[in-house]
């Protein structure tokens, strides 16, 4: 995870509605490790986060691969494949001092990744371009950063409470499961929207 005293997150036993997490500096705190996902593989991250610095380009996680790459950023999600860089923005929502739950999709069989901040879709969007596709498929990611990204400029200045990456695929009421869970555990169930099924309560098994 991170071996080098000076680049480790900070613990904070009381942040996001009391609980804690580890927290970036804003400057080189990272974590890494391997990640041996196919690039055209079905995958899904839920994300509790709280942002502390004011909204820049910061990191939440970066996953690479030789020639493919997915990061989280506080104003967007950007995919690259070989030279083809696509961004899917719609993270605005993740303002100063503001603690939420992320989740997105990566669905690169289809084409398509979704964000959704809060419960509410932040926004979808399909790449038709054949290329994404076909480069998907011979491509394999390799490591994982969180709380920066693989150059180490855009470290995340805030708090990290819960990461969950799950392969294959999630139906819309699995998806809001985990988001209920997490809200009601984080204390972050009001940010959820008036619609969704577990704003008022928890999900049980």
């Amino acid at each position: 995870m991170q071996g080098t005293g000076s680049l480790q997150p900070t613990y904070t036993p009381s942040s996001i509605n009391g609980l804690p997490t580890i927290n970036g500096d804003d400057s080189d705190d990272v974590m890494s490790g391997n990640f041996a996902y196919a690039c055209n593989d079905e995958f899904h991250i839920f994300t509790v986060a709280s942002k502390l610095e004011s909204p820049t380009d910061d990191v939440i996680y970066d996953l690479v691969g030789a020639n493919c790459r997915i990061s989280q950023y506080t104003g967007a999600t950007y995919r690259k494949v070989d030279s083809n860089d696509d961004e899917n923005s719609g993270l605005t929502q993740l303002t100063s001092a503001s603690s939420v739950l992320l989740y997105t999709s990566y669905k690169n069989s289809n084409e398509e990744f979704d964000v959704y901040v809060d419960g509410s879709v932040a926004s979808a969007t399909d790449y038709p371009d054949t290329h994404v596709l076909d480069a998907f498929t011979t491509q394999q990611f390799s490591t994982y950063y969180i709380l920066d990204d693989s150059t180490g400029g855009n470290a995340w200045g805030g708090g990290l409470g819960e990461y969950i990456i799950t392969r294959g695929s999630l139906s819309t009421s699995d998806r809001q499961k985990i988001e209920g869970y997490l809200a009601h555990k984080w204390g972050l169930e009001g940010n959820l929207p008036s619609g969704h099924p577990y704003k008022t309560q928890k999900p049980t098994v």
